[in-house]
C-alpha cells in the first residue's frame, strides 16, 4: 500500500504533521523536529506569536536551524478530530540563508550573463 504524505488527488493541502511524522517513523525515515506554537481563538495573539516566531528564526544560523522552519496552520476540531485539517503552510527562513541565496541568484544570473557578453558589457554593467 502507497502512502502519500501529499496526495495530488485529494482537495486537503498535506496530511497532518503527527500523521506524516507517524508515516517517517514506521518506514524509519528521517524527520524534522516538530512543535506547536498553540491553539488561537484571538488572530491579535497569533499575530504577536507568528511575529516572534519569525524574528527567532529569522536570527539564527544555517547550522542551528538548515533553510529555516516550515509553519503548518491547522483547524482543530475538539469534538472530532477526524475532521482536523491542514489550511495552509508558510516558510520563515533564516536570514542567513535568504543572503546566501541572493548572493547564488546574482551569481547564477552574472555566469549566465558573463558567458553571453563581450568583457566591455561586463566591465560596464559591473564595475562602473
Amino acid at each position: 500500500m502507497f502512502y502519500a504524505v501529499v496526495d495530488n488527488l485529494s482537495k486537503k493541502i498535506c496530511r497532518l504533521p503527527e500523521e506524516a511524522i507517524a508515516m517517517f517513523k514506521k518506514y524509519k525515515l528521517d524527520s524534522v523536529r516538530v512543535e506547536s506554537l498553540g491553539l488561537y481563538n484571538d488572530y491579535d495573539h497569533l499575530c504577536d506569536d507568528l511575529q516572534a516566531e519569525f524574528e527567532r528564526v529569522s536570527g539564527l544560523s544555517i547550522e542551528q536551524e538548515e533553510e529555516g522552519t516550515v509553519i503548518y496552520f491547522v483547524v482543530r476540531h475538539k469534538e472530532d478530530s477526524t475532521l482536523d485539517e491542514v489550511l495552509s503552510l508558510g516558510k520563515l527562513k533564516t536570514l542567513e540563508y535568504r543572503l546566501f541565496r541572493k548572493m547564488r541568484e546574482k551569481l547564477r544570473d552574472f555566469a549566465s550573463f558573463s558567458t553571453n557578453a563581450s568583457i566591455d558589457t561586463l566591465i560596464e554593467r559591473y564595475i562602473k
